[in-house]
Order: structure tokens, then sequence, then C-alpha cells
């Protein structure tokens, strides 16, 4: 073969490999996204005029490029398991600790604000394990507390100490169960008590305590992860940014979850040991001397955990 033929059939090949390279390269970034959720109103819903927050926030986010995004309900274990499959790209709204084998973006889409709830008569406020004597808390089975999921573990066996609620229509059955008194109270996400509450009027409840609050992702499959995980948490920033987050949160009544308090009832909000005071008039902790103690936190300064260790 002749020099001029050669280079003309290098030109060929190469360009040709160049097309192919950037056909895949555009089939890659405006691939439909096909993700798993389940529903837990106002985060995701199915029967109500509102699509949920965390489904108009991840549409908005592929909006910017030009995705197609594909979303299906399902309950919580068939969502994850679907996508640790590779059936779905990825799923949306869970904890982290779920499932470390999916990819993460570094920024979260939403928060879990976990609170007691009990009769609106009923005076009693958590302040701690030992604050849990006699009290019978009612959880959705299969769901994460954070930290208060070693005390369900030990006591899960118990219906005296804790009693788990499965099935469909959790928080209306909890709240049927308060009323009946078959639990003393009942620990759940705050804006999905609010959102059913106001939907369906059932009993007059109280906020009587609270646990950190739990930042929300969107888990990828290894598969593509890293870029969808890195375009997402790059999406989040500039929709922060633009104050269109903002109009995204406002028809549900929500706002900003990193500007978002411990609560109200709390003991960690505010002054601790004044909060802890109040609610054990007896204690001697006001009487022990001062110490200061040096300590390596292990949580990222976003996370709803942050507060507490600060507090601690």
């Amino acid at each position: 073969m002749v020099k001029g033929q050669a280079n003309k059939l290098f030109c060929c090949i190469s360009s040709a490999l160049l097309a192919l390279y950037l056909n895949i390269a555009h089939a890659s970034s405006n691939h439909k996204v096909k993700l798993t959720a389940f529903e837990s109103c106002p985060y995701v819903c199915s029967n109500s005029n509102q699509k949920g927050i965390l489904v108009d926030l991840v549409e908005s986010i592929f909006e910017a490029d030009k995705r197609e995004v594909e979303i299906d309900i399902m309950p919580h274990s068939r969502a994850l398991k679907m996508v640790q499959k590779g059936s779905y790209d990825g799923v949306i709204g869970i904890l982290q600790r779920e499932d470390f084998s999916l990819v993460y973006p570094s920024k979260s889409i939403g928060r879990y604000q976990y609170n007691f709830y009990s009769l609106k008569e009923d005076t009693w406020i958590y302040t701690g394990l030992k604050s849990l004597y006699n009290r019978r808390i009612g959880v959705e089975k299969g769901t994460s507390y954070g930290v208060f999921d070693s005390y369900i573990n030990r006591y899960s066996h118990s219906s005296k100490e804790i009693q788990l609620i499965h099935g469909k229509d959790v928080n209306n059955r909890m709240m049927e169960l308060l009323k009946l008194n078959r639990i003393d109270s009942f620990l759940a996400d705050k804006n999905t008590i609010e959102w059913h509450s106001n939907q369906h009027p059932v009993i007059k409840m109280r906020e009587s305590g609270s646990i950190p609050m739990d930042d929300i992702y969107i888990g990828f499959h290894a598969n593509n992860g890293a870029h969808l995980a890195e375009f997402v948490a790059k999406q989040i920033k500039q929709l922060r940014e633009s104050g269109k987050l903002s109009e995204l949160l406002s028809p549900y009544g929500l706002t900003d979850w990193e500007k978002w308090t411990i609560g109200d009832y709390s003991i960690f909000e505010k002054d601790y040991l004044d909060n802890l005071i109040k609610s054990n008039p007896t204690t001697l902790i006001k009487h022990l001397p001062k110490r200061v103690l040096r300590l390596k936190a292990s949580v990222n300064k976003d996370s709803g955990y942050w507060e507490y260790a600060q507090k601690f």
C-alpha cells in the first residue's frame, strides 16, 4: 500500500472512531434515567394533586440536561432491590446507610426530621433512653431511625417497649393505635406526619421530643452512578444558589433543609442542661463540676447529626 493510500485509510478510520465516540457520548449523556421511589407524602405522592417534592426536585434536576426521567413508585424494599439488580439507575429518598454499595451525590435532596408523637394531653417528653421506661413506642418495621435503631433492635421482641407497625397506611395506623392507647407514643418524620394530619385529621397530638435528623439521597447503581451523582450534586448547588430550590419547596410548605433546626421539643435545642433540668427537676446534673472534653467527630458538617455533636 502506497503512503498516500495509508494516510487516507488512517484518516477514514480516525473519523469513523471519532464519530462513534461522539455518538456514544451523546447517548450516554442524554439517555433516559430510570429511578424507583417509595410513597411517602410530601416527598413522593401517588394519590395527590402534587407529585411530591422529591419528584419535582428530581425532574427539575434532569431538565437542565434535557434528560427524560422515568420514576416508578413501589414498596420501599422492592424499590431498593430493583436498583441493586441494575434494573433501574437509582432509588429516590434513601439513607446512605441503607446500602453502601450504591453511589451517592455529595449533596442530599432532603432531610427526615424524626419526632416522637404523643396524645395532646400527655405531658411526657423524650429526654434520653431513661425516659422511655414504661413507654410503648410505635415504629414502622424496616425503617431506620438512626441513633434509635439500637434501642429498637434491643426491644423489638417485646411489645411492652416497641411495637413494629408494617403494611399499608402505617402513619394512620399508628395514630389509631395512639388514640386507642395501644401505644403511648410513636416515632415518625415531622413533614410526613404534618402532611398526613392535614389530609386525614384523626387525632390531636403533640410533638414530645426528637432525635437527630437524617439526610436523604438518590442512591445510584454503580453503572454510570458516579457521573449521575456528580451531576445531581452540581444541580442541587445551582438550584439552591438561584433560589429555584425555595420555589420548589414552597408549595409543600417546606424550607431548605440545610437551614432546619433540631426541633422545638428537643432536649438538644438551645440549652441542653436547661431543658434537661426543666424536664427532670430532681436531677443533680446542675451540681456537677464542669469538665472540658476534646472529641473527634466522624460526621459531616452538613449532616443533621452535626447539630447533636455540637450540643454534646
